[in-house]
């Protein structure tokens, strides 16, 4: 059970991480502002975490071990979903 903590605070921060960065540094998502960004990104990285993972590669060797594909998942979700509402927020509401 800790360990699936962990892995969840991973997916958040991670997520949190990506979305900060690309508001700060990339001048993604500007229109939404930078803590919806990062809201975003961190509800994402926990849906590619939770969702895309186990889909993709599967349950880790040791039950509530740390994975690190999840963890590249809940990165890569992130970035996905943080760039197709950057593209949304670009077309329709500036």
């Amino acid at each position: 059970m800790q360990g699936q903590r962990m892995n969840t605070f991973f997916w958040l921060v991670a997520g949190g991480l990506l979305g900060w960065i690309g508001y700060s540094v990339v001048g993604l998502n500007e229109t939404i502002g930078k803590m919806a960004a990062m809201i975003l990104g961190a509800m994402a990285g926990v849906l590619g975490g939770k969702v895309v993972a186990p889909l993709l590669v599967g349950n880790p060797l040791v039950a509530g071990a740390f994975s690190g594909s999840a963890l590249f998942f809940a990165m890569a979700t992130a970035a996905v979903i943080l760039g197709a509402s950057h593209m949304v927020m670009a077309r329709w509401w500036r």
